[in-house]
């Protein structure tokens, strides 16, 4: 299997196979419609052919497994969802600074450097702030959201949390989260 991310075609579909595999749609009928409601405007012959071929190329890809008639998420596709997911994580917002810093400082071994990339962006997208070599910081709790990040790609061992009441440049920080 390539290593290359899925479509928003195929993470669209991966997240309609969750939702049969988890029983929210029961029937074949609903299925298909369903499927095709998310794709495709038409239920034509064609697009039903359509979707069976992506559905087979899901297959192949590693997404789904087929038993029978009947397909299913594999593990490679509920993993990729988690990943998604990881993406719409956000650490609830507070009405006031408790006077805490937060600060997430990782050592990630060289092996695992294409991870460290995607676990930045991941701190960035949470909206932690770069505070110096790996070390990043913010005002308010963000512990449970990050440990999701990291446990999902095995980087738990290498991260560590501090809280402070006091850090260098604290008026800089205070203006670049705006309090």
């Amino acid at each position: 299997m390539s290593h290359r991310r899925p479509t928003s075609e195929t993470l669209i579909l991966l997240k309609i196979a969750a939702r049969i595999f988890t029983g929210s749609i029961r029937s074949p009928s609903g299925v298909i419609y369903t499927l095709l409601n998310a794709t495709e405007k038409d239920d034509s012959i064609s697009s039903r052919e359509k979707m069976k071929r992506r559905l087979q190329t899901m297959r192949r890809q590693g997404y789904l497994s087929k038993n029978g008639e009947h397909y299913a998420l594999s593990s490679i596709g509920l993993h990729t969802l988690e990943k998604e997911r990881l993406w719409t994580l956000s650490i609830p917002a507070q009405k006031k600074h408790d006077g805490f810093w937060r600060l997430l400082v990782f050592d990630i071994p060289k092996e695992k450097s294409r991870v460290r990339i995607v676990f930045v962006r991941h701190l960035q997208n949470l909206g932690l702030q770069f505070y110096q070599r790996s070390v990043w910081i913010y005002p308010y709790p963000f512990e449970k959201e990050v440990r999701q990040v990291a446990k999902m790609y095995g980087l738990l061992p290498h991260i560590s949390f501090i809280t402070a009441t006091r850090i260098d440049k604290e008026s800089e920080f205070r203006k670049r989260f705006r309090f």
